[in-house]
């Protein structure tokens, strides 16, 4: 039941993302918390390139309450394992 936000830039997510996942570019996580509240008692797992930048934006969300993973080796991880992607 966890909530995917994918933080990378918009031309990069319409390249191909996780199913369902939430667009929300690192540069504007701060400004986005309020938005991403409804989700506050739901896992967020935080989707990068490689997995390297996501650090920064789980520390801000963890401040603010949420519950927060990051996927390790990011979306370049996914694709290597041959997980599907979808584009929009």
């Amino acid at each position: 039941d966890a909530v995917v936000i994918d933080i990378r830039p918009a031309t990069e997510f319409r390249t191909g993302h996780i199913t369902n996942s939430i667009n929300i570019p690192a540069s504007t996580i701060k400004d986005q918390i309020d938005t991403l509240e409804k989700h506050k008692n739901t896992p967020i797992i935080l989707v990068c390139k490689s997995g390297l930048t996501s650090g920064a934006s789980a520390s801000e969300l963890q401040k603010s309450g949420f519950k927060v993973f990051k996927l390790q080796g990011g979306i370049t991880e996914w694709q290597s394992a041959s997980l599907p992607l979808v584009k929009n």
